[in-house]
């Protein structure tokens, strides 16, 4: 019995509320290949996974080895010289440095729907940052560095460029707090925002 791990446990229902048929999903820090099995099962789906150097290694043997036809594997995300339907940025995007380059980038592909999940998002008036760097806890003895995001100036990036929010909420993974953090700043929230391009 497959379960799916990812990060955004209403994805497959999404898609199908959406409507899409025949469409290109772009997914940026992709994992493993669990969304690539999740759509697969009853869409007409071009995946395209990107991560890591030495995970889409992985994917392209695995790609070969059971012939995925629909799943393709780009190492530059920025040499795509075609449009995106959907892309998935899962909890993913708060790990690249590059960020504002991707958003512009995405953007630019007229991305029909961008969706982030498990993306942190803080609103503060006394922070006059963009974001700021965490140090990520629950992995330990792993150390990670993980970026938070200004949830007014993330949201403004796309409405300026003709998306709406078409919804934004907590995510569903419960495990996340940020109560160590409540003396830097009061809201900080792990978030679920979908922008859809409306013109």
């Amino acid at each position: 019995l497959y379960r799916s791990k990812n990060s955004c446990n209403y994805l497959h229902k999404l898609i199908k509320t959406l409507d899409l048929k025949n469409f290109t999903f772009l997914d940026i820090g992709a994992g493993d290949i669990n969304t690539f099995i999740e759509l697969s099962k009853n869409n007409m789906i071009n995946y395209i996974y990107h991560d890591l150097p030495e995970k889409n290694e992985i994917i392209k043997k695995i790609k070969n080895k059971y012939d995925f036809k629909n799943l393709s594997v780009i190492d530059d995300i920025f040499k795509i010289n075609f449009d995106l339907d959907f892309v998935f940025l899962g909890s993913s995007i708060g790990y690249y440095k590059d960020y504002n380059e991707i958003f512009d980038f995405l953007i630019s592909k007229n991305s029909k729907y961008i969706l982030f999940t498990g993306t942190i998002l803080f609103d503060d008036e006394n922070l006059t940052n963009d974001h700021y760097i965490l140090k990520q806890l629950n992995v330990i003895p792993d150390i990670n560095y993980v970026y938070m995001f200004r949830a007014k100036n993330l949201e403004k990036k796309f409405l300026n460029k003709g998306y709406r929010i078409s919804f934004s909420k907590d995510n569903d993974f419960k495990k996340i707090n940020f109560n160590n953090l409540k003396y830097f700043c009061k809201k900080i929230n792990y978030t679920d925002i979908l922008f859809e391009k409306i013109k």
